[in-house]
């Protein structure tokens, strides 16, 4: 009975130990293109929060990505959720970013902040994978004026730019999809993104319309 008993231990603890066993470098590499591609095109929706001084708004979102082409909508959601209205819009592609608000008052002029289509643009998923080998044994990467960090299980953990102080951070659930994404400035959270639906399709982006 007691070598039963050992037996069944060694055997847990076998298993255990290839539980714990961390990934080799080409086991990360594989792990890496897989969650990089994640962002090449996609098209999330959900919660944004967006806060300024006193002022603190809840607004639903819609981030679309293709490529080097971005597009970022935040509605206001009007009564009980009918007739939604843009809130603010932010179009960015290799010429530039472009953006626009429903109004020029003071308080909606804070909704837009153009350092995070310009940080969400570092997710270049070919871009980031020619520094694969700095990635894995690093876990940061240094690129045109921003650290990237990531984290051991090969996730994008924070875009940080050393030029405007401003910072993109990314948290995941267990399939290491996009869960929440909050831009800080100086620390202070100034928009943080909740995300309910991920859809990795090619998205149709459309450029601003002129007034």
């Amino acid at each position: 009975m007691k070598i039963k008993h050992l037996f069944i231990v060694l055997v847990i603890l076998t298993q255990s130990c290839a539980l714990l066993r961390q990934p080799d470098y080409d086991e990360k590499l594989l792990i890496l293109e897989h969650n990089l591609k994640k962002w090449e095109h996609f098209t999330m929706e959900g919660l944004a929060s967006l806060n300024y001084e006193q002022y603190s708004f809840r607004k639903n979102f819609v981030l679309r990505k293709n490529g080097n082409t971005l597009r970022f909508d935040v509605f206001d959601s009007g009564f009980f959720g009918l007739q939604p209205r843009m809130f603010v819009s932010a179009y960015l592609n290799e010429e530039g970013v472009e953006y626009r608000l429903i109004t020029d008052d003071e308080i909606n002029s804070f909704a837009y902040d153009e350092n995070f289509p310009k940080l969400i643009s570092f997710l270049d998923p070919l871009r980031l994978l020619n520094k694969s080998d700095e990635i894995i044994k690093k876990q940061k990467l240094e690129l045109d004026g921003v650290s990237i960090y990531f984290t051991n299980a090969m996730t994008i953990e924070k875009i940080v730019s050393h030029q405007s102080e401003h910072e993109v951070r990314f948290s995941y659930d267990h399939n290491n999809d996009a869960q929440n994404i909050t831009l800080l400035a100086g620390r202070k959270e100034i928009t943080a993104l909740m995300i309910d639906k991920i859809d990795y399709h090619k998205p149709e982006i459309n450029k601003l319309e002129e007034r």
